[in-house]
């Protein structure tokens, strides 16, 4: 009798198994957040009371009708089974529009029309000892289903059916691993639920549900690809999901980004492996002021804060913020609180696409919007980030770029040496938009290759030209940034450009930015020893106006140095200023760098840097950026 029961409830007890298991899992894994967490716990607790319900029923049937307590047991398993049953599918229903945010659209008389069919049913099926409507038992005990379960089995179709229509009307708003889950479950479910429905004897429903459910764990509820591991929160990828189905679904949503502005002094101090340490004790204070899944690592240095609430709520919220930052955050073994500047913002009635809210955390700050909270007219800034970005789009496209060339001339006799290009960009709506301005942007987006490209193939052509050759020029000093030589290939593209030019690569300087951290310097570094090697030259860029020049000096081999502006301008201003050009000055020489002075405007400074040793001398005293054509016509002078 054991054995002929064990067979019968074999696919039971497989789906009850199944449901634990994925039950514990959940749990240990501390995915119980979220509504979405929850209604998924819930499913899988249907699946599994249920399942057992229906394994007691068969363990006690062969006690029935003798025993009075096996009698009872029958009749209140089956009652359990119908009751959960009925509600699986309007829950999975439900989980679906959590998946793809499109519950945020539905008005509350459609939560009441959605839910009403199972009400009724459930009311029914509570109350089946009194109609027995569903099922009744003869005077052995034996289960019989009446008129009642095939509309059930309608109402539950009906709301699998309202799923399927939803995932499929709302198919872009999910990643291709959840579309390929959802449909996983819907066919498991809908072949279990018709073989039940023609032969009751064949429990498959519970088991496909189950099984169903596993892939829903493993590519939904199992979120290792949109998790920050070392903060536990939401990554950058996750963030542009989450943000684009809001929008998509039309809902209104509150932005706080939250961006560290000393976290380079902090790591300096306490070392770069230190940046972890950091990131970790600024997300574990954000989980003390809203749910971790509202929180996202955007940066390595920036962190949003997304959520539904009220526009009153992200003020309170970014004011408690702030005034933690101010009030002083430490990270463990530092001494030096971190400082943050937060930015805040409605979508989408001041940030009206995914685009305007990375630029809170990718677009260069104006130095007047550092302190503080930035908000409202205040972020002006990205709205005109967001133009550069399509100008230098329409640039590109339209060939809105035009390169200009100021001369570099020998400190010792004062002749021209070599010319900089100067890329400028002039946009039909926006008018001169300057470097400062376009290059950051070009960077992040990455468009900083494509106009790199054109850059060079320019200058190419204007050494071909034979105009430089003409003018006595022994290189043209091009602007290389540091993103540029991150790209795969980019050393054999720059040979492939000069190559087809015919052209000697010594009469190619490049003027580069210095790199970011330290494994950046072994990538920049492999790229100047490959270019040297075919006769390239490199310039170091603003030496003196960031921290860590003087490790770029030591660490890479630079042809010269080109020491900032700034530098030469305090030398005339102060004592001070003037010790510390000359010390700079003694530094590069002492390490076999030639030197160039960007910035000389008199000749004073001229007078200066002839008697501290500058090799090169560069600035407005000579000439400014002039075009080509001018060039061609006027000559240098």
């Amino acid at each position: 009798m054991t054995i002929e029961i064990f067979n019968q409830t074999a696919m039971l007890l497989g789906a009850a198994l199944v449901s634990i298991t994925i039950l514990v899992y959940s749990l240990v894994q501390n995915r119980t957040s979220r509504q979405q967490n929850r209604l998924f716990l819930g499913l899988m607790l249907n699946v599994m009371i249920a399942s057992i319900a229906t394994i007691i029923r068969y363990y006690a049937a062969p006690y029935a009708p003798d025993s009075e307590i096996a009698t009872i047991t029958i009749k209140i398993s089956h009652l359990v089974y119908y009751a959960l049953h009925n509600i699986l599918a309007m829950m999975f229903g439900i989980y679906v529009t959590k998946v793809n945010s499109s519950w945020v659209r539905m008005k509350i008389w459609m939560y009441y029309l959605y839910v009403a069919p199972c009400t009724i049913l459930e009311i029914l099926i509570l109350t089946n000892p009194m109609h027995q409507m569903f099922f009744y038992y003869d005077a052995q005990m034996n289960v019989y289903r009446n008129f009642m379960v095939l509309p059930m089995y309608a109402v539950s179709i009906g709301y699998i059916l309202f799923a399927l229509t939803n995932l499929m009307f709302h198919w872009s708003a999910i990643t291709k691993k959840r579309q390929i889950s959802l449909m996983f479950y819907f066919g498991l479910v809908f072949a279990g639920m018709i073989i039940q429905m023609i032969n009751s004897n064949i429990k498959t429903e519970l088991l496909t549900e189950a099984l169903a459910l596993i892939g829903v764990m493993l590519f939904i509820e199992k979120e290792d690809d949109r998790i920050d591991l070392t903060c536990g929160i939401y990554n950058r990828a996750a963030m542009v999901q989450d943000i684009r189905n809001y929008m998509r679904m039309g809902q209104k949503i509150q932005v706080i980004c939250i961006r560290l502005t000393n976290h380079d002094l902090i790591l300096r101090l306490a070392g770069e492996s230190s940046l972890d340490t950091l990131n970790r004790t600024v997300s574990k204070y954000f989980k003390e002021c809203c749910p971790w899944y509202e929180i996202y690592h955007a940066t390595p240095v920036c962190f949003m804060i997304v959520n539904t609430g009220t526009p009153e709520d992200a003020v309170a919220l970014s004011e408690k913020i702030y005034v933690r930052f101010i009030n002083g955050l430490y990270m463990p073994g530092a001494e030096t609180p971190i400082n943050a500047t937060i930015l805040r913002a409605s979508v989408p009635e001041e940030l009206v696409s995914v685009s305007d809210v990375l630029l809170m955390c990718d677009a260069s700050l104006p130095e007047k919007q550092q302190k503080g909270i930035v908000c409202g007219k205040r972020l002006a800034y990205l709205r005109r980030n967001s133009d550069v970005e399509e100008a230098i789009t329409r640039g590109l496209r339209e060939r809105n770029f035009e390169i200009f060339y100021q001369t570099v001339h020998r400190t010792e006799d004062l002749q021209p040496f070599a010319v900089k290009a100067l890329v400028r960009l002039k946009d039909p709506i926006l008018g001169d938009v300057m470097p400062g301005e376009f290059i950051p942007q070009a960077e992040r987006t990455g468009q900083i290759h494509e106009l790199g490209n054109r850059i060079l193939e320019e200058v190419c052509d204007f050494i071909c030209s034979g105009l430089p050759a003409r003018l006595g020029l022994e290189c043209i000093n091009v602007n290389l940034s540091f993103v540029q030589c991150m790209q795969p290939g980019f050393t054999e593209r720059v040979k492939s450009i000069v190559e087809s030019h015919h052209i000697r690569s010594s009469m190619l300087n490049f003027e580069i930015t210095k790199p970011v951290n330290k494994e950046d310097y072994e990538i920049l570094d492999h790229v100047i020893r490959d270019l040297k090697k075919e006769g390239f030259l490199f310039s170091m860029e603003d030496f003196g106006a960031g921290y860590s020049n003087v490790e770029s000096v030591l660490s890479l081999d630079f042809d010269v140095v080109k020491i900032d502006k700034s530098i030469l301008w305090a030398a005339a201003e102060s004592e001070v200023g003037r010790i510390v050009l000359s010390s700079s000055i003694r530094m590069i020489r002492d390490l076999n760098r030639r030197i160039l002075v960007e910035g000389v405007e008199n000749e004073s400074q001229i007078k200066l840097l002839t008697e501290l040793g500058a090799d090169y001398l560069q600035g407005f005293y000579f000439s400014k950026p002039v075009s080509r054509e001018t060039l061609e016509a006027n000559g240098i002078g």
